[in-house]
């Protein structure tokens, strides 16, 4: 992979016009540099990978871009609409830094699952919560889930575990209705 990595580079430098001895220089020069990396384990490919696979995606680091860019100027969401998405995440955060007392700087989205959602309804509901409070914060958790799936592929699994979390029945409400004797004495 390196070899043809260094090739190409040295194609692209040429067909930019940079001198022939210039560009071998350059790719000999980023080669020992390799090597002497490699050697003394202050440059290894493996350990970059690795490092790179080991970073944990926190789960609040695309809140600022969800709330202020995505939901207003992509979505076109109302300002209600965002606040009422922010107080959504606010609450979530409440929940994971209070009452489950995990810090935000470790609490990555792998940590949202489903069991972990399903205790965070339950909490709203014994909080007092109505039902279509409890949805509407589930709702609000799901599409941020969603958008930060759409920017990192790997996040797609954490999204579809989220969806998978059931509302809350809401029970219907029945409405008094004035009959038909009761509507002819008013008019």
């Amino acid at each position: 992979k390196a070899v043809l990595r260094l090739q190409k580079k040295y194609h692209r430098m040429i067909l930019r016009g940079v001198n022939r001895n210039i560009a071998v220089t350059a790719i000999a020069r980023e080669l020992a540099c390799f090597v002497w990396g490699s050697r003394n384990r202050t440059y290894s490919i493996k350990m970059l990978m690795n490092r790179k696979k080991s970073q944990k995606k926190l789960f609040f680091s695309k809140t600022l871009e969800f709330l202020e860019h995505y939901l207003p100027d992509q979505v076109l969401k109302s300002r209600n609409t965002v606040e009422t998405y922010r107080d959504a995440l606010t609450v979530f955060r409440r929940y994971v830094t209070d009452i489950r007392h995990l810090s935000i700087r470790s609490f990555g989205f792998e940590d949202c699952t489903h069991d972990f959602l399903l205790s965070y309804i339950e909490f709203l509901k014994q909080s007092g919560n109505a039902e279509t409070t409890c949805n509407n914060r589930l709702a609000a958790i799901r599409a941020y889930l969603w958008y930060a799936a759409d920017s990192d592929i790997s996040l797609q699994t954490v999204a579809l575990t989220a969806s998978r979390v059931p509302f809350l029945k809401v029970p219907k409400l029945t409405r008094e209705v004035i009959s038909e004797e009761a509507l002819k004495a008013l008019l």
